[in-house]
């Protein structure tokens, strides 16, 4: 080993040792931090004081090789093991493990939390609803199917506010149990995964007897627990690797860059971080003109609308909701007048939360590292097995 080399590692050595006291120094201040809060009847989870500096982070950093996305990925974790020790956060996704919600989930929350899976999304909602876990995680629109109804009509019907956002970058990779298999004949696949990766299968295995399946999650466990020669699934990277099943082929979408939003819920309500999010659901009266009417306020305040949706009010079947999103917190200025003037001509107005915005030019990512680290054991810090 060359002298040159050594030293390095020693220096390497010397920097890992600042960092390990600098974060003890960390976990000790935020073990106060929670006794005061607690003693004095403070919220706990504080994400307006996590998005604040995490972009504080960001901006001061001037070091090429520090991405944001490495920044991000270090700080949810460090905030984490940060919230782990002044209180525990359960968080509600639809399952089984290991699938996109779980791992979207873990990119906003880190491994140091609860993860709780349930079958339905009306028991993620509920769950959240009723105090059984302090936040749902859910998917609402994907980039290439638009939005996805049963979850906006369920932001209509519970009191529950989006507290944070994501992009996920849908790359679906082909695995078998039997990599010794010649041929692939058999695919078990969520129906949005088989749609949009049917084409490349058609192009590079012919046909396939497909086998639908409730997530990508269940089509890595079903392919695992019938391991015939010529079944296969498509699957993300953390379910493929966890199931223990060979990857064959990577990002085989028909159309690359699908990204998937998802949203996470709370009870409580988020402060303005300069780079927000509002949306909000409303229903207007049924006559001409109603709707320029509604959304006129915004234009005259300057409020940039970046989605609308119309979805039928399943309770007045002739009535119409309108699902918007608009750049601003409900606090800024703009947003406050345009919501209170709207208000005076809509029939129901509901805030379903203001949020840090997120970036859908720059989704998350799974990479095959992190995937096969992440799902060999259970949680070293948490308190189930790893798992969106």
């Amino acid at each position: 080993m060359s002298e040159e080399l050594e030293r390095l590692r020693r220096l390497i050595d010397e920097v890992d040792m600042k960092i390990l006291e600098n974060l003890s120094q960390r976990m000790r201040l935020s073990k106060a931090i929670g006794e005061i809060k607690r003693r004095e009847g403070l919220p706990l989870f504080d994400i307006h004081r996590e998005e604040a500096l995490l972009r504080k982070l960001i901006i001061s950093n001037r070091e090429p090789i520090l991405k944001p996305a490495f920044l991000q990925a270090i700080y949810r974790e460090i905030f984490a093991a940060s919230r782990s020790i002044q209180y525990t956060i359960s968080v509600a996704y639809l399952g089984p493990e290991w699938t996109y919600a779980h791992v979207a989930a873990r990119f906003m929350f880190g491994s140091q939390v609860e993860y709780k899976p349930f079958p339905t999304l009306s028991d993620v909602f509920d769950a959240v609803s009723r105090n059984l876990c302090s936040i749902a995680v859910v998917p609402i629109e994907n980039s290439l199917e638009g939005s996805i109804g049963v979850t906006m009509d369920f932001l209509f019907d519970y009191d529950l506010s989006i507290i944070r956002e994501s992009y996920m970058a849908m790359e679906y990779v082909l695995a078998v149990s039997d990599p010794s298999s010649s041929q692939i004949t058999e695919v078990y696949a969520h129906p949005r995964a088989m749609n949009q990766c049917r084409r490349w299968l058609a192009e590079h295995v012919g046909s396939v007897n497909y086998v639908e399946c409730a997530s990508t999650a269940e089509a890595a466990k079903r392919c695992k627990d019938n391991p015939l020669p010529g079944r296969a699934a498509l699957c993300n990277l953390f379910a493929a690797h966890h199931y223990g099943l060979s990857v064959v082929a990577q990002n085989i979408a028909d159309y690359p860059g699908a990204v998937t939003r998802f949203i996470a819920l709370g009870r409580a309500k988020t402060e303005p971080t300069g780079n927000d999010k509002t949306s909000i659901v409303f229903a207007s009266y049924h006559s001409p003109g109603m709707l320029h009417k509604a959304l006129q306020p915004f234009a005259e305040h300057g409020v940039n609308l970046s989605r609308i949706e119309s979805r039928p009010n399943r309770r007045l079947p002739s009535h119409y909701l309108f699902f918007v999103d608009l750049d601003g917190h409900q606090e800024n200025e703009a947003v406050k007048r345009s919501l209170k003037e709207m208000e005076k001509v809509v029939s129901i107005l509901k805030i379903l939360g203001s949020y840090p915005k997120a970036s859908m030019e720059n989704p998350l990512r799974v990479c095959e590292e992190m995937a096969r680290h992440e799902s060999k054991s259970p949680f070293e810090h948490g308190t189930e097995r790893e798992p969106k």
